[in-house]
């Protein structure tokens, strides 16, 4: 809770400052400030700290992340330091990974760094120390196949969700195993397959971080010949193209 009161309380420090100065200046001052942070954080001994270092460095990048015109202007260009930095600080940190990785592939381009940094990540997790482990692997698939185009990886990764999915345990275990396992059907099937990119994308669909990507989902799942509805209960449905 400390940590979130001094981030916040730095914030409003900086809005009360950057109100003196011209939009260009204070994206210019915050990249440095990043940059030197991002650098400080990277050298800094872990010390058994090193959790601490990554809630941090996970604060730091949300206030990077949600200055939405500074990042127009700059970009995302950061977003793999802060990935790296988290996870060789607290590789089980899984809601930053989950958060980092769709923030490095779908807007600083960079899916090889994620596919890279979630491997690195995996080495450290086991599918009981949080309820979304399963996901770390799935996210990995969808990288592996939308965006690198390395369908038997993304079999295997999928397979691996399904599989966490039912040592994990509860409520949901079995629809989530039963969802990636369908998609590592798909690609088993066919490596090309228009359904198991259609699963993909409904997932971003469903964890996407703006409106922006979520359209760009809409529209390549419509692309693929699958169709989004919603239930009466505000649930997103699928419906898979006919032809595979």
């Amino acid at each position: 809770m400390g940590l979130a009161i001094t981030g916040i309380i730095l914030l409003q420090q900086k809005t009360l400052t950057n109100k003196k100065e011209s939009p260009a200046a204070i994206y210019a001052a915050d990249a440095k400030s990043d940059e030197v942070f991002l650098d400080t954080q990277a050298r800094l001994p872990k010390m058994g700290f090193g959790n601490l270092l990554a809630d941090w460095t996970f604060l730091r990048f949300i206030q990077y992340f949600g200055d939405t015109p500074a990042r127009e202007v700059q970009g995302h260009t950061l977003t793999p330091r802060f990935f790296q930095i988290i996870v060789d600080n607290d590789p089980r940190f899984i809601q930053a990974l989950l958060m980092l990785s769709s923030a490095n592939s779908l807007y600083a381009f960079q899916p090889k760094t994620t596919v890279k940094l979630l491997n690195q990540a995996l080495a450290q997790i086991t599918p009981k120390i949080s309820n979304l482990s399963s996901y770390v692997w799935s996210y990995k698939g969808i990288d592996e196949m939308l965006f690198l185009g390395d369908n038997k990886s993304s079999q295997h990764s999928y397979e691996m969700a399904a599989k966490w999915a039912l040592e994990q345990g509860g409520k949901d275990a079995k629809a989530v195993a039963e969802r990636n396992q369908q998609t590592a059907n798909f690609l088993a099937k066919n490596p090309d397959s228009k359904k198991a990119r259609v699963s993909a994308w409904m997932s971003i669909m469903e964890n996407a971080l703006d409106d922006k990507v979520r359209r760009q989902a809409f529209q390549e799942i419509r692309a693929l010949g699958g169709k989004v509805g919603v239930t009466s209960q505000g649930n997103l449905v699928i419906t898979f193209p006919e032809k595979d």
